[in-house]
């Protein structure tokens, strides 16, 4: 049985805005998935999928490090949790720069919640 990847190049997805993006490209790091991808009127999408992170019910703004937490919608209707980054936000936009601030998010989470640097321990 051959299984296919929950996401692929030329794939539509929808933002939490519902607006429909073609997925361009998809980066594996520590932390998660960079995907990267183009809206209807040609705009560029980028978003960040943190590795076990349940998606929200609603948009969060700021969350943590980040300028918001929120989700997209697969193909076949799962919601993934994202992070983002405003166009604004001077951070670099390279993968390492989205793994070092993951990072930085589950250490503060589980400081917050008692359990030392666990996630980052495990990956």
């Amino acid at each position: 049985m051959t299984t296919r990847p929950f996401l692929n190049v030329g794939d539509e997805i929808t933002n939490w805005e519902d607006y429909p993006v073609v997925v361009t490209g998809v980066e594996v790091v520590h932390y998660g998935l960079l995907i990267h991808g183009v809206f209807d009127d040609e705009a560029s999408y980028r978003s960040f999928a943190p590795f076990e992170m349940p998606a929200p019910d609603r948009q969060v703004v700021p969350w943590y490090n980040w300028d918001g937490k929120n989700w997209l919608v697969l193909p076949g209707g799962r919601k993934l949790a994202l992070v983002c980054l405003r166009r604004s936000n001077p951070m670099p936009r390279t993968i390492e720069a989205y793994d070092a601030q993951m990072e930085k998010t589950w250490e503060i989470i589980n400081k917050e919640q008692g359990r030392g640097n666990s996630y980052a321990a495990r990956h």
